[in-house]
């Protein structure tokens, strides 16, 4: 990853790129949260898959737009 080359190399990394990076790592928690959470529902199947669905669509857009973000960075 060229991000972490440059922390590598002392290079200063830009300012937005670092918040974009903080907010993947954000949506990875929530990812993981939801993985967490639909492993742990036993109360009923339709429920999980309500669930899961809506948590989904949700992290969908958030992923959406950090992947259209993520195309304005040319360099770090």
């Amino acid at each position: 990853m060229k991000v972490n080359l440059a922390r590598k190399n002392g290079d200063v990394i830009l300012q937005v790129l670092q918040y974009w990076l903080e907010q993947v790592v954000e949506v990875q928690g929530e990812v993981e949260n939801l993985d967490h959470q639909a492993t742990s529902m036993n109360s009923s199947f339709e429920g999980w898959c309500y669930a899961c669905q809506h948590l989904g669509k949700e992290l969908e857009k958030r992923l959406d737009e950090l992947l259209a973000q993520g195309q304005i960075f040319s360099s770090v």
